[in-house]
């Protein structure tokens, strides 16, 4: 469930571009062989393979200086996800506006949240 209206309490998200990043757990390929350090399961990014050994994550096409709302979504049955944002190898900051559909810093919505940035 997507929940809308954030630009509601954070006018500054209004107008954004807005994508919805969806990460699934994925049974392996039955050619790869099962070792000790073998993971049980591959990972996908909105449908595209994000395969063991390499795990060579897709790449997100922007348009430089814009920002954009980004819907992470895990729906994976075990897993956990650590997200960053690289730029030519080089973490970049990410604007954290809710959590669970709850801006944040905002009490339970009770009041006006306001961002987190994080750099990963």
């Amino acid at each position: 469930m997507i929940v809308d209206g954030i630009e509601r309490v954070l006018p500054e998200t209004q107008g954004l571009v807005q994508r919805t990043l969806v990460l699934r757990d994925q049974l392996l390929p039955p050619k790869v062989e099962q070792t000790r350090e073998t993971p049980a399961w591959d990972i996908s990014l909105n449908g595209i393979p994000i395969l063991y050994p390499g795990y060579i994550a897709p790449t997100l096409e922007m348009t430089s200086g814009r920002s954009e709302i980004w819907r992470a979504v895990n729906t994976a049955g075990g897993a956990m996800f650590d997200l960053q944002l690289l730029y030519d190898d080089i973490p970049q900051p990410l604007r954290i506006v809710s959590l669970d559909a709850v801006p944040t810093n905002s009490q339970n919505s009770k009041r006006r949240g306001t961002p987190i940035t994080l750099t990963n």
